[in-house]
């Protein structure tokens, strides 16, 4: 895993990308960097589909949001162009994506994903 993880990082930035992203057919997201992804929306804190890992699972017990519904499905290219921040979670730590295309994004609740999980270690 750890070699594919460095051939895609390697093709990602000799196209001046950051991170590998990866999407399928349908154009969801499955991973950034190889790590699962969590997206905030407005009134929506969604976890992927594709999850994996004990921290990425204890960021999703831990996240507790008055105002967002929290929820596991798929997130998709169309998501970035509305999403208020990105976020990828393995045992690397929690990583706030900074943008896409002309879009930036906020990493407030991937601070607050952070000390969630750190109160559990």
């Amino acid at each position: 895993k750890e070699a594919m993880l460095e051939l895609n990082r390697s093709t990602a930035q000799s196209t001046d990308a950051v991170v590998p992203i990866w999407i399928d057919e349908q154009n969801r997201l499955l991973a950034i960097d190889g790590a699962p992804i969590v997206a905030v929306f407005e009134n929506e804190i969604r976890f992927s589909e594709v999850g994996g890992g004990v921290e990425f699972d204890i960021a999703m017990q831990k996240m507790i949001a008055p105002r967002r519904k929290i929820s596991q499905s798929a997130i998709t290219l169309d998501d970035l162009s509305i999403v208020k921040e990105l976020l990828y979670i393995d045992h690397r730590g929690i990583t706030a994506f900074a943008g896409w295309k002309e879009r930036h994004y906020t990493d407030i609740t991937a601070e607050r994903i952070a000390r969630a999980v750190a109160e559990t270690e």
